[in-house]
């Protein structure tokens, strides 16, 4: 028995794994990215900063390519999880830390007990990111810098409108809080028929609740497959 329609909303080319995953556990999957990356031309001060950190931080493998090529070969580099660390390898290096659980408090606490000595950090992020980590790692001397610009594309507003008028979805994942603000800026306006949400982590899932629906974390999904067979 199927377990009906899932939007994935992810980057195209970063769809594969959870279609596969989502196929796997009984669903007909569509795609939609609600999301659009722009790589900023980097300054000569930020390549400067680069060159020179002792640690760059990643938490997410967008701006891993474009920051790393200016990297110094001993630089250290700590990341959120195996895709970004794949990313990183990709690029020629190798991460010196990889977080437990592909959450970013998981990713700082567990990095602040095995390196407790001040260093020098640099976190590049998107325009979207929060200072949350730099008043973490305030201990360290930490730098970030906007190296991507994350939007949501008018068409991609245009073709969700249309998804949700066709009422044939059942089900949405998320993989950003981002993500789900962008959907729900549609889905307020007058498509509000029950769905499913799924949500790829604890901070996003959190954020689904915020705003006062139901969220399932994907690893969970198996549990609901079981319900239903």
């Amino acid at each position: 028995m199927g377990e009906g329609r899932i939007l994935l909303t992810r980057i195209a080319e970063l769809n594969e794994s959870d279609q596969f995953f989502f196929t796997t556990h009984g669903y007909e999957t569509e795609i939609l990215p609600l999301t659009e990356i722009s790589l900023r031309n980097l300054s000569a001060k930020e390549i400067e900063e680069i060159k020179t950190t002792q640690w760059l931080f990643f938490t997410s493998q967008v701006p891993v390519a474009n920051v790393l090529k200016y990297a110094h070969p001993s630089v250290k580099i700590a990341v959120i999880g195996q895709k970004t660390a794949q990313a990183v390898i990709k690029a020629g290096f190798t991460p010196t830390f990889i977080s437990p659980k592909e959450t970013k408090d998981m990713l700082l606490s567990t990095w602040q007990k095995i390196y407790p000595t001040q260093t020098r950090i640099l976190y590049p992020k998107s325009q979207l990111a929060e200072n949350g980590l730099e008043t973490i790692l305030a201990a360290h001397q930490v730098k970030s810098f906007v190296a991507y610009e994350n939007i949501f594309p008018k068409e991609s507003q245009k073709k969700l409108q249309k998804v949700l008028r066709a009422k044939k979805i059942t089900a949405v994942y998320f993989t950003s809080p981002s993500s789900w603000h962008r959907f729900m800026a549609v889905y307020q306006e007058s498509f509000q028929y029950p769905l499913q949400f799924f949500a790829i982590g604890e901070t996003t899932k959190k954020a689904i609740e915020k705003s006062g629906y139901t969220a399932i974390l994907k690893k969970d999904v198996a549990k609901i497959s079981k319900k239903n067979c």
